[in-house]
């Protein structure tokens, strides 16, 4: 097991915001981009090509809303969050196999399939991009309750919620 150690300050700052019920400054504290850029290129693999352009420009404004505002389904997956950052019992850096685990599990962005404009492969790209540069895992021990798997952004600013509610 990694030895517990103290998060760096968005970690904190995101624990904090979700023990004090705190949804705004938790909505702001989640990169929503790389917390779902994985999932909507994943998905794309099993799209047809006449229609994939459509489904990634849909993920893509979903995650740009996500990032601008909440809306009624995302205020209850963070009161959700809430919950469950309320449950945490230690914080801890992920081991090496944790880490590399984690990072394929929720964070590495597939290669971004053909037949998309350019536009929308570029978008895409970008947050492949930024995945590749994650370099911190973090495990929010929960006691009995599965842990939270969580991220710091490339830029340090931002939590990645590797754990997908």
């Amino acid at each position: 097991m990694a030895a517990t150690a103290k998060p760096p300050l968005p970690l904190q700052r995101f624990l904090d915001a979700g023990r004090a019920g705190d949804l705004t400054k938790l909505h702001g504290l989640i990169d929503w981009g790389l917390s779902t850029a994985c999932v909507i290129v994943g998905a794309l693999a099993g799209v047809r090509d006449r229609d994939r352009e459509q489904v990634a420009r849909a993920g893509l404004a979903d995650i740009d809303q996500a990032a601008r505002s909440m809306d009624r389904a995302r205020r209850v997956v963070l009161g959700e969050l809430c919950k469950f950052i309320s449950q945490v019992k230690d914080v801890r850096r992920a081991t090496e196999d944790e880490h590399k685990w984690a990072l394929a599990e929720g964070v590495v962005v597939a290669a971004v399939p053909s037949g998309l404009s350019p536009a929308t492969a570029t978008r895409l790209e970008t947050h492949r991009a930024r995945a590749a540069r994650v370099g911190e895992v973090w495990v929010a021990e929960r006691g009995k309750e599965a842990p939270i798997w969580l991220a710091i952004t490339p830029e340090r600013d931002r939590v990645v919620l590797v754990s997908k509610l």
